[in-house]
């Protein structure tokens, strides 16, 4: 059973999309970093439709069935289509040091739960306690305890809250019963964004990027899909402009060093790639704004995944 219930959950991660997003208010106070997927945009690209495929035949390895209906027994084992029904996914962190002790995640689901409560029973450690008429399941995750419930929104939208205390599920809760969770549509073409809330404490034990954290008031990224190729926005938001034009200083001066480091790389790929991207990446500013764009090639990144990672693509 915990063979197929990992399995269904590799499955249901490759399915993630849809697109309502938290905004910064329903973040909690000790938040340091947002994370936010949308992979319904992502599985449209290439690179999404051959993952999907490798995961699909994980799926069958898994459960020892070479069958092309893998996914209608997902279907009928969790009660609905992850494909439809599951529209995005959400991870708060708090710690950079022990991010999975701190986690916070929201799985944005339709209208429907299926048979996730149920499917809890199967987990190991299972326990559940009310909490204010809410019911919080607990299960074993490792040596983590994680807390999960089901959330149902005002126009009858399903999430599933999950966390890795008690505590941190009635917040959640608190969150979306004044009314804290409003969501906001990502940016045109984006299937990731991040938003740094607060820089890791190692950041200011070095001068040279405490220096520079200084100036910064938000840091945020996106990743989306333009013309085959992947692009890579960061923001860097300063105290002033006259910071803003510092820092944009700082970034083309390091994109003209890094060349330097090409004959030093060897055979690095990893290396030889991050060089790329940020060799043909463009900075600008406006305001306090500085805005970094770096663009990938698809198939370069495919072929990176091919030969690195050993995914069959």
């Amino acid at each position: 059973m915990r063979c197929w219930l990992s399995t269904t959950i590799m499955v249901i991660c490759m399915s993630l999309g849809g697109g309502q997003w938290v905004t910064a208010q329903s973040t909690p106070p000790d938040a340091k970093f947002v994370l936010q997927v949308d992979l319904n945009a992502f599985r449209q690209t290439e690179l999404g439709k051959r993952l999907l495929e490798v995961t699909t035949k994980m799926a069958q390895e898994e459960i020892g069935d070479n069958s092309q209906d893998v996914m209608a027994k997902v279907t009928e084992a969790i009660g609905f289509d992850p494909l439809e029904e599951v529209h995005s996914l959400t991870v708060i962190g708090s710690s950079y040091e022990r991010p999975e002790k701190s986690l916070r995640a929201i799985l944005q689901l339709g209208k429907t739960t299926g048979n996730l409560e149920g499917l809890l029973l199967a987990l190991p450690g299972y326990d559940f306690q009310e909490m204010d008429g809410i019911t919080v399941h607990a299960v074993n995750e490792g040596d983590q305890r994680a807390f999960i419930t089901f959330d149902t929104a005002e126009n009858g939208d399903k999430r599933v809250l999950a966390a890795t205390s008690a505590q941190a599920i009635q917040e959640m809760l608190k969150h979306a019963a004044n009314g804290e969770t409003a969501v906001a549509s990502p940016a045109a073409d984006s299937f990731v964004n991040m938003r740094v809330l607060k820089f890791p404490d190692e950041v200011y034990h070095l001068e040279q990027s405490a220096n520079v954290a200084k100036l910064l008031k938000a840091v945020s990224a996106t990743i989306g899909e333009q013309d085959g190729n992947y692009v890579i926005k960061i923001s860097l938001v300063a105290s002033d402009e006259k910071r803003a034009e510092q820092i944009q200083q700082l970034v083309v001066g390091a994109k003209a060093l890094i060349s330097l480091l090409q004959d030093e790389i060897g055979d690095d790929e990893e290396a030889k790639l991050a060089i790329s991207i940020l060799q043909g990446a463009s900075v600008k500013t406006e305001g306090k704004e500085v805005t970094i764009i770096a663009s990938i090639p698809e198939k370069m990144i495919i072929n990176f995944l091919r030969e690195e990672a050993d995914l069959p693509l």
